[in-house]
């Protein structure tokens, strides 16, 4: 069952969707998650966890897109290094060669009698075997196999080059932040076509994203508002990003994943929704798939239309596969309590999202006590916060919340 809206904004999740448990039902003790926040550009950075490839940041986390990292300093094979490269090389005039498997001591019509190694050498009786070296080659002989080692150097030089400058990939994969992008596979798809349409709210669009293009949506605002933006893919392998532009072409605000948290809105971890307040104005929401593939979704919009009175209680029904969205107006920056209490036998659990897009997830206040209602103490920015109460089993409950300023 896919999200659905109502009249009054509050957004319907998939019957499957769940707050994330542990596999068997098992439960593990709660503790604040706090999304990624930063200020870094989109673009190719060293992989953080130390491998030696990089990874793409999408502007507002890391994303499991990855590619080589280009070699710091380029390795030179040639003549000058033949001998280094293929030391055997050395005593072909000798007769060296790839070692052959002989019995020590056993003649042979032109192999010459091995240095003994082991125990057959001295006499014993088990049959031994050792490598030896091979019979001797000419002259002509070995300066061929020179020439054909000079030309396999060349070879693997050319190659290595060839790997180092992205193998004739345009779309390596991704790495993540470090001072700046790296210039390494910040390669885009060529441009494609753009198609428009209109963004109603509430409501829903059917569209397509075109190979290597994007898709348009104008939207107007006449006051103020907390937007939910929630667009999915017709193909669940693919990966689409929301990103609202206001009437200067800047973007206020967008997302790529809603990853885990964020799927008791229904969807899967790759949908992107956007929550956002926004001011009155004209906007264009821009859909594009991340690797530039051609794919059919559908948007749908709302307005959270539902407001908490700070430093008051108030009562909240949970639907069952319902989770309750609302707003909430913090004054100033600083730290704030989120006190949520269940009134039946529901296990809620609690997700907030500022205005520049920090998560915090809470669940359980206590849980060594079995106290599974949700505190959220954390220190806060100012301005509208979109809260989320979801109950873990999606079960039908009713609970409490307040939202007060941190004694």
């Amino acid at each position: 069952m896919r999200a659905t809206t109502s009249a009054a904004g509050t957004v319907r999740m998939d019957s499957s969707a769940r707050c994330a448990r542990p596999p068997g039902g098992s439960r593990e003790r709660s503790a604040v998650y706090h999304g990624t926040v930063s200020e870094k550009e989109a673009g190719w950075y060293p992989d953080p966890e130390g491998e030696n490839r990089q990874r793409f940041w999408d502007g507002d986390r890391w994303t499991e897109y990855y590619t080589p990292l280009a070699p710091t300093r380029q390795e030179i094979h040639g003549a000058q290094t033949a001998t280094a490269d293929y030391p055997y090389l050395v005593d072909a005039h000798a007769g060296a060669h790839h070692g052959v498997m002989v019995t020590p001591g056993t003649p042979s019509s032109g192999w010459p009698s091995p240095t003994g190694l082991g125990p057959a050498a001295a006499g014993g009786s088990k049959e031994t075997k050792v490598f030896t070296a091979g019979r001797q080659r000419s002259p002509a002989g070995v300066v061929a196999m020179v020439i054909a080692s000079l030309l396999i150097v060349g070879l693997v030089g050319a190659l290595g080059w060839w790997l180092a400058t992205g193998g004739g990939d345009p779309n390596p994969g991704p790495t993540g932040p470090t001072v700046g992008p790296t210039g390494t596979g910040t390669s885009t798809p060529t441009p494609g076509t753009t198609t428009t349409g209109e963004v109603d709210l509430p409501g829903s669009v059917d569209a397509q994203v075109p190979a290597a293009g994007s898709w348009v949506g104008n939207l107007t605002l006449d006051e103020d508002t907390t937007l939910v933006l929630d667009a999915r893919s017709a193909d669940a392998t693919l990966d689409l990003k929301i990103d609202v532009l206001d009437a200067s072409g800047s973007s206020v605000t967008a997302n790529d994943d809603r990853g885990r948290d964020l799927q008791v809105l229904g969807g899967i971890s790759l949908d992107p929704v956007v929550l956002a307040p926004l001011p009155a104005g004209d906007y264009q929401v821009v859909v594009t798939e991340v690797e530039g593939a051609e794919t059919d979704f559908t948007l749908s919009s709302s307005v959270v239309q539902e407001e908490l009175p700070f430093g008051e209680t108030t009562t909240v029904q949970l639907e069952e596969g319902v989770p309750w969205v609302g707003v909430v107006d913090l004054p100033a920056a600083g730290r704030y309590t989120f006190d949520v209490r269940d009134l039946g036998d529901g296990d809620p659990a609690i997700i907030t999202r500022g205005p520049s897009g920090k998560l915090l997830v809470q669940d359980d206040r206590d849980y060594a006590g079995d106290d599974y209602d949700p505190l959220l103490e954390e220190t806060f920015e100012a301005g509208t916060q979109v809260v989320i109460i979801a109950d873990w089993d999606s079960a039908a409950t009713t609970v409490t919340i307040s939202v007060t300023e941190t004694p």
